[in-house]
């Protein structure tokens, strides 16, 4: 009897959940082989950092001091309840590493009030609040209730500064995109299974999730649009790929496969006027 060769030498492409940690939102793809992309499970959800802040919300208004565990990771609307929490005159209390969300000198977060403890403190009432940007157990129960087994493959975006004690993260991190452009390395360079050590927010996914691929949320946006027919045509005459997120937003300069300049800022501080305008001059 004869055989297709072709059905024999393919290999199917394990399935893959894709997670984007934003400031507000968490965005979720479980990618399958033969598929179609818009019939792939997806899910929008609130960030942690989003969940958390209610939730230190919720201890400020039943008057409770709050005990921080966990890792690293975004601040946002959770630095936001923090603040509010210690004006009421509550206790925050926060193992060194979940304590470096606040910011990445552990002496300005003591200043904001936060106290450093290196276990469980002896006060009541206490509500202990479990840091991280990622929470698989969460999502394996929400894909169990639709029959969609867990991917083997994950793949986590975040937004990481780098870790900069001594200067403005945000300066520290136009130095990174300076060094990409001056080495003319391509963005899936940031792709990492193995982040270095200066990218503590992303070393933290890694440490909760330890088979994770993870990756710049900015990056991984501009690689997936460059993937869009309409980009493919367009590369080799040059384009400008923008990412407007809820705190950031970036754009990419791009000519062939060439990657020529980069333009971020604060999403709150830009209007669709200045917007426009930075992005002609960028241009």
């Amino acid at each position: 009897m004869a055989m297709d060769s072709t059905n024999i030498n393919k290999k199917e492409i394990p399935p893959v959940l894709a997670i984007d940690v934003g400031s507000g939102t968490q965005d979720i793809l479980v990618w399958q082989d033969g598929i179609p992309e818009e019939n792939c499970p997806k899910m929008v959800l609130p960030s942690w950092t989003t969940i958390l802040g209610k939730l230190i919300n919720k201890a400020t208004n039943n008057k409770e001091h709050i005990f921080l565990l966990g890792k690293t990771m975004g601040g946002g609307p959770c630095t936001a309840a923090i603040r509010k929490h210690l004006k009421a005159g509550l206790g925050v209390f926060a193992l060194e590493q979940p304590a470096l969300t606040f910011h990445d000198n552990i002496e300005k977060v003591k200043k904001m009030g936060i106290r450093i403890v290196s276990s469980r403190p002896d006060v009541r009432p206490l509500r202990e609040i479990q840091m991280a940007d990622v929470k698989l157990e969460s999502l394996k129960k929400i894909l169990d209730l639709f029959q969609i087994s867990l991917p083997q493959i994950i793949a986590v975006a975040v937004q990481d500064h780098g870790f900069s004690p001594a200067e403005s993260n945000r300066a520290f991190r136009f130095k990174l995109w300076s060094k990409l452009l001056e080495e003319e390395r391509p963005l899936d360079s940031m792709l990492y299974e193995t982040p270095p050590e200066f990218l503590t927010r992303m070393r933290a996914v890694k440490e909760t999730l330890p088979q994770a691929f993870v990756m710049d949320t900015g990056a991984c946006a501009i690689l997936g649009a460059l993937l869009d027919p309409w980009a493919i045509k367009r590369k080799d005459e040059g384009i400008v790929v923008l990412n407007v997120g809820n705190e950031h937003t970036l754009a990419a300069l791009i000519l062939g496969d060439k990657l020529l300049g980069m333009y971020e800022h604060h999403t709150s501080l830009l209007t669709l006027k200045k917007l426009r305008d930075h992005l002609t001059r960028f241009r």
